[in-house]
């Protein structure tokens, strides 16, 4: 699978979430936290940890390990998906 493939994965997830948003189903508020972890990305974008293994080291998301554990900015992660609807 190539970049463009992923990428146009994660705006088809995107949209999803979008629309569970509009439904009030999965809200997004400024008290979400600043970090997310793996399990939170599985479940917002419907994607194994294999997909999540595969953006890591293509560098097509930014995270950061603690104590052995691997966490994604959420901000960030926002702020890419939105930059790519733009295009």
């Amino acid at each position: 699978m190539t970049i463009e493939e992923y990428l146009k994965e994660i705006l088809d997830k995107t949209g999803r979430i979008e629309q569970n948003t509009a439904t009030g189903s999965s809200k997004v508020t400024d008290d979400d936290p600043k970090y997310i972890d793996g399990q939170r990305m599985k479940k917002e974008f419907g994607v194994s940890d294999r997909t999540l293994q595969t953006w890591r080291d293509k560098g097509i998301i930014p995270w950061c390990r603690f104590q052995r554990k691997i966490y994604y900015p959420w901000v960030e992660i926002k702020a890419l998906l939105e930059s790519q609807m733009n295009r």
